[in-house]
């Protein structure tokens, strides 16, 4: 498209936001604009990366103020507006509007080159703006601009006399970053085709839920895609524990995998959700990979159908208050000779496109959550347990659950 090659001639990022802006004031009229991004005490301030107005560096805005627009498009992924003089208005949000000299804005969440996500502030725009096709495509364009490039990696000299190199598994740098970068492409598509679904269908609240569930699980791919590329370069950025529901998730995975994954194995899904497990302090993806991974198992273990049942529960470890997630199955349980290798990078012997990494992955996932992962099996089934301490290495307990349940 037109605005796919507008955003693709930048050379970095301070050439994406100077495109952005030509964008914003072509198809938009928008003529003022800022951008915030976390802060290192985790405030939201200006950065440069648009020519923010005089003054704005002064403000610091709190990511749980729930009554700025700023935090409230963060926290909810969706547009946020404000009115000047509206008498319920945060005053900082009036601060923003008189020194960018503008009556309104709209509030846009945008991920950053770095990763982490920073708020778009486009001054003067129409109502509604938010919901236009155009608009969350142009946004879209340039986040997937912002991806960091494959870098052109020198060619080795040929080495005089070399013996013939001895046949290695690993997959040349340069094809990883050059498939890594490909893989925005459709990912942009499944971005839009879903903005544009979510259009045509109306205010169905169901739909909208599904349509929600889908772009979240497509964002969560391309931050995967953004993590691989920045551990390539540098240590990947420290990122933000959130206040998390596990029964929410638990349930959000039910729902998702339900019609693709579940039924059509002809596998019966039971949950049984403590509802006094307390929101825990932890990153909401590592627990939905580990899960899904460890659902996806079970499913391919009980290949003629079977019952998988998901439970939560508080339980007391070594004096510890911890919540426990079971991932139960009714398949034949483990061969002796896989159970004594479970977390170890090996074959699959699933063959096609396992690459027998699933259980790897996910106890290192829920060892970065400071939890455990066990496995018991028995000819009757296989049954996971996930533990979490309800602190996150050692902090003091969150007492806001101001985002509510993810």
């Amino acid at each position: 498209s037109a605005l796919h090659s507008h955003f693709r001639q930048a050379g970095g990022a301070g050439q994406v936001f100077a495109l952005l802006q030509d964008a914003l004031r072509a198809l938009f009229g928008i003529e003022r604009a800022c951008l915030f991004a976390p802060a290192g005490d985790g405030t939201l301030q200006v950065t440069q990366l648009i020519p923010a107005a005089a003054g704005l560096s002064a403000l610091a805005i709190p990511p749980d103020d729930a009554h700025s627009a700023l935090p409230r498009a963060l926290a909810r992924k969706a547009p946020q507006q404000f009115e000047r003089f509206d008498p319920d208005a945060a005053l900082v949000d009036e601060q923003i509007a008189r020194l960018l000299d503008v009556s309104r804005f709209v509030c846009q969440a945008l991920a950053l080159s770095d990763g982490r996500t920073g708020v778009l502030v486009a001054g003067d725009a129409l109502p509604g703006l938010g919901a236009l096709p155009l608009w969350r495509f142009t946004l879209t364009e340039c986040a997937e601009a912002l991806m960091p490039l494959p870098l052109a990696l020198p060619a080795p000299a040929a080495p005089i006399h070399a013996a013939p190199a001895a046949p290695s598994d690993d997959i040349p740098r340069d094809r990883v970053r050059r498939a890594i970068h490909e893989v925005a492409n459709p990912l942009t598509i499944m971005r839009n085709y879903v903005n544009l679904l979510s259009d045509r269908l109306g205010a169905d609240s169901a739909v909208q839920r599904d349509l929600g569930i889908i772009g979240d699980e497509i964002e969560r791919v391309a931050r995967i895609v953004r993590g691989i590329t920045a551990a390539e370069e540098n240590a990947p950025p420290a990122v933000a524990l959130e206040l998390v529901s596990v029964n929410s998730i638990v349930s959000e995975l039910v729902r998702m995998s339900l019609g693709t994954l579940f039924a059509p194995n002809k596998v019966n899904v039971q949950i049984d959700l403590n509802p006094d497990v307390p929101p825990l302090p932890l990153q909401k993806d590592l627990l939905k990979q580990v899960l899904f991974n460890l659902a996806k198992n079970a499913v391919e273990a009980m290949r003629g159908g079977g019952h998988l049942k998901f439970t939560t529960r508080l339980a007391d470890v070594d004096g510890q208050r911890q919540v426990e997630i079971e991932v139960a199955d009714t398949g034949p349980g483990l061969p002796a000779a896989v159970a004594s290798h479970l977390y170890e990078p090996v074959v699959s012997e699933k063959g096609g496109d396992h690459a027998g990494l699933g259980l790897t992955i996910s106890r290192s996932l829920v060892e970065r959550m400071s939890g455990h992962l066990s496995c018991t099996s028995t000819p009757q089934g296989t049954h996971f347990l996930i533990r979490l301490p309800t602190l996150q290495n050692g902090e003091a307990p969150l007492t806001t659950t101001r985002y509510g349940s993810m």
